[in-house]
């Protein structure tokens, strides 16, 4: 049928089945004005009919088994005073250009799975009759332009729709104030901020946790190699429990204690490093590294250095 000439075709209240053929076959249609595949058996998406808008008058597609969504190449069909699609399945939005056909007088979208709000401008839709009805539409209903008379436009069946002219009948919108609209978007934009940073804190702490663990804990048993073993006990011991009797001085990171080892016979200083304080690993790995490479007579030599889950010391020979 595309090779014909046509100006109208009228298929309607038949029993076709299958697809609506694509704009392609209808490239020698392009003077067509009407078109009515009405209370068929057509299913599928309906095709892009950019060849049909400069002439396409009248568009019936109603009472078929047609899915997807409304191609907003029907909104720029300019010279459309009748569009019915109707009793179908369409589901999607309903395309925010049906509002330029200015000549357009009949809209039927009822009876199918269109969602969300009404996109359509009411001061340039001059329809005189409008059929939403039986959709899942939502939100406030314009009440200017064609959504003022009543009796143009039907609504019903689309229940969380709301306001709108008095004589629609349609429930209220529940009153939001503008500062609790404001503070619903500003939570909305913030939680995924927050969540974000807090997940690249949480890797940061993991990641460099284990690496400064790591680092310490690998040059604790380098130290360990290199150096003798020394008890708690025999700690404890030298320094009365590290009571403050043994006590030299304190410092930024630990205090310093003095002992005397029973089995060694020798007098040691004893430091012991605060765990709690920020970077008193990274102070303890510094000093012994340094301490191990310098020898002079003001300065005493480290004998060993050990450390357990709570408690991290050296020892250097007075």
């Amino acid at each position: 049928m595309g090779n014909l000439p046509l100006l109208q075709l009228h298929l309607g209240d038949n029993s076709f089945q299958g697809y609506i053929p694509p704009a392609p076959s209808f490239v020698n249609l392009q003077q067509l004005t009407s078109l009515n595949l009405s209370h068929n058996n057509f299913q599928g998406d309906i095709p892009q009919i950019s060849n049909l808008i400069n002439h396409l008058i009248s568009l019936d597609l109603s009472s078929n088994k047609l899915t997807g969504k409304i191609p907003d190449s029907l909104g720029k069909c300019y010279g459309l005073e009748s569009l019915q699609i109707d009793q179908n399945f369409l589901t999607g939005n309903i395309p925010s250009n049906f509002g330029n056909p200015t000549l357009l007088s009949m809209l039927n979208l009822s009876h199918n799975n269109l969602l969300r709000t009404i996109p359509l401008t009411p001061n340039r839709l001059e329809a005189n009759s409008l059929d939403l009805s039986y959709n899942h539409l939502k939100g406030e209903i314009p009440r200017n332009g064609l959504f003022e008379n009543s009796t143009a436009v039907s609504l019903v069946g689309n229940w969380r729709l709301c306001g709108g002219s008095m004589d629609l009948h349609m429930p209220m919108c529940p009153a939001v104030s503008r500062r609790s609209e404001t503070q619903y978007y500003l939570v909305r934009a913030l939680i995924p901020l927050f969540g974000f940073a807090s997940l690249v804190m949480l890797t940061y702490i993991i990641f460099f946790g284990k690496k400064t663990s790591r680092r310490t804990y690998s040059i604790l048993l380098s130290f360990g190699k290199k150096f003798p073993r020394v008890a708690y006990n025999d700690l404890a011991r030298a320094t009365g429990k590290f009571s403050e009797l043994y006590l030299v001085g304190r410092g930024s990171y630990g205090s310093v204690y003095r002992g005397k080892l029973t089995q060694a016979k020798i007098q040691v200083a004893i430091k012991v490093f605060d765990l709690g304080m920020k970077c008193a690993d990274r102070s303890f790995v510094t000093e012994c590294e340094v301490l191990s490479r310098i020898r002079h007579r003001n300065l005493v030599p480290i004998l060993t250095a050990c450390s357990t889950i709570e408690i991290v010391v050296t020892l250097s020979k007075l």
